[in-house]
């Protein structure tokens, strides 16, 4: 789970600099939701702080009455209505990754929490933000990249595109309003 205040940072950016005062006043609020979320919910839960938020790494024991997923979703929901209780006016975005086994597992969470967290903060998303629930933005936009795209529009449109602009037809107008 990254919770990220980055949009403070660049929020309180002013002519003199950043207003270290506000950021450290915002750090310590989000710090103290954190801390509190842990210890009502997930007590063995672990958090690393950086510049731009936290890191929650959730101890997500499974069991047969909750799964791993509703847990975590629990946990998110509960940091989310300290936030709210708090009323701290500060822009924050929480993102989560997938829930993947061992070291290798925690690494590929954490990407996609990262991907989740860019995503999200592109669609402008205020809500926490679900790998799940982005991945197939993040496929449109690799898809949408280079050779990919032209590779595909060539196998499916392209001798469409080139038959119009021979014989000054008007097929693909004629395919829109078809799928239309």
């Amino acid at each position: 789970i990254l919770l990220d205040y980055g949009e403070v940072r660049r929020r309180s950016l002013t002519e003199r600099g950043p207003d270290q005062g506000r950021l450290r006043w915002v750090r310590e609020q989000f710090l103290k939701i954190v801390c509190q979320t842990l210890a009502e919910h997930n007590p063995l839960g672990i958090m690393v702080e950086h510049s731009n938020g936290f890191t929650i790494l959730p101890h997500l024991p499974a069991d047969e009455t909750s799964p791993v997923q509703e847990q975590a979703r629990v946990l998110v929901e509960a940091l989310v209505q300290h936030i709210q209780a708090g009323k701290l006016r500060a822009g924050y975005t929480i993102a989560c990754g997938g829930f993947h086994q061992g070291i290798e597992g925690l690494r590929h969470s954490f990407r996609e929490a990262q991907q989740a967290l860019e995503i999200g903060n592109r669609l402008m998303m205020r809500q926490p933000i679900w790998f799940d629930e982005v991945q197939l933005y993040l496929l449109l936009e690799h898809s949408s990249r280079g050779e990919e795209l032209r590779d595909w529009f060539q196998r499916t449109l392209g001798l469409l595109v080139e038959y119009d602009l021979r014989n000054k037809t008007d097929m693909v107008q004629t395919l829109e309003h078809y799928f239309d």
